[in-house]
């Protein structure tokens, strides 16, 4: 089983919903972003930024799971990706041709993958990404990113490759 040493659950909206977490679970630590409503999670990002290290996984808070797909990762740095059902419209991944993520869109291409809202970091890429917010953030531009700007782009910049993580979607 995989050993989880911290817990970092960045609030917002109702965030005393969540203050239970602190006393139920030694590992949870909960950071609040005043900014919500500006909608950057990038900005939520900037936020936890010295958390960010090696083997952290990163996870959109409105992602749900039916099963752990955490146990047994070894590939990284890597970003979910989920195969599509539907001709919906839908951001979607670039993938070039030694198929590593190099950018994102939105798109109905049933050959694209779908953005999967986690990822897992190594130290070389956490790093890249704390550079890149503490960029952002200095430059008074953070609001304008999402968390998925930052990785990918911090990634490129540093030749760091980002693998997609493939999961078959099931409706429930």
């Amino acid at each position: 089983m995989a050993k989880v040493n911290e817990i970092i659950v960045i609030t917002g909206y109702r965030h005393q919903d969540f203050l239970y977490l602190v006393d139920k679970y030694v590992q949870v630590k909960l950071v609040h972003n005043a900014h919500y409503e500006n909608g950057s999670s990038a900005y939520a990002g900037y936020l936890v930024k010295d958390y960010l290290q090696d083997n952290t996984i990163i996870i959109s808070g409105d992602m749900v799971m039916g099963r752990n797909f955490f146990m047994n990762l070894t590939a990284k740095p890597i970003m979910c990706a989920v195969k599509r059902v539907t001709k919906k419209i839908d951001w979607v991944y670039n993938i070039c041709n030694d198929n590593n993520i190099i950018g994102y869109e939105k798109s109905n291409n049933m050959h694209k993958l779908l953005l999967g809202e986690w990822s897992l970091l190594d130290e070389r890429w956490a790093k890249a990404i704390r550079e890149q917010l503490q960029i952002k953030f200095a430059e008074n531009e953070i609001s304008q990113y999402q968390m998925v700007d930052i990785l990918i782009a911090s990634a490129l910049k540093n030749k760091i490759v980002i693998a997609p993580y493939i999961l078959m979607w099931r409706s429930a």
